[in-house]
């Protein structure tokens, strides 16, 4: 216990004393009286929660900046991808002679082609998608299956692709015709 001089009246009083016995002022040290001491507390409390909340609001929203340029790379990725330096699949595919041969199987009507497929194009290609459309006898598109053939076709060159299970067909079909939809490039990194 330390002694203090009184706010008031000058004179030395312990600093744990809450009134000035010579001039009767209360807390004459200067200490912080209880309930003022609460609410100094309590401020001290809100004003780190906000510090607090401010910070995971900031790393909120750079988390979210980060996801969504993750989201526009890969984006970016899958164009580049699809596109190798600015080559349209689709005049890829319209370089292709493509043929093929549909037969239906089984019970349960599976369509499965025999494709033949030359690729006239500068690039290896894989993966090709190939849609088949049957039609009924009114001319009406009834079912549309697509099937992946999972090879490499390299470019300038033929190749035919044995029983590629295309998908289910149709009963009331009478007619159906394919043609490649799709196809990944091969990386040549």
């Amino acid at each position: 216990m330390a002694l203090k001089k009184c706010k008031e009246c000058g004179k030395d009083v312990s600093s744990t004393a809450k009134l000035c016995p010579h001039c009767g002022k209360k807390n004459p040290s200067g200490g912080l009286s209880l309930p003022l001491k609460i609410v100094l507390v309590i401020i001290g409390i809100i004003v780190v929660g906000w510090f607090y909340n401010e910070k995971d609001r900031s790393r909120n929203e750079r988390a979210k900046k980060s996801a969504e340029e993750a989201i526009k790379i890969i984006k970016e990725m899958k164009e580049s991808k699809d596109n190798i330096v600015g080559i349209d699949k689709q005049s890829v595919i319209s370089s292709f002679i493509f043929n093929y041969e549909i037969e239906h199987k089984g019970s349960i009507n599976m369509i499965i082609g025999k494709f033949t497929i030359m690729n006239h194009s500068e690039y290896d290609i894989k993966d090709l998608r190939i849609t088949c459309s049957e039609t009924a006898n009114s001319g009406t598109i009834i079912n549309r299956q697509t099937g992946i053939i999972y090879d490499i076709l390299p470019a300038q060159t033929q190749k035919i692709f044995l029983d590629v299970k295309i998908g289910l067909g149709h009963s009331q079909a009478v007619s159906t015709s394919c043609v490649c939809t799709d196809f990944e490039f091969v990386n040549k990194f």
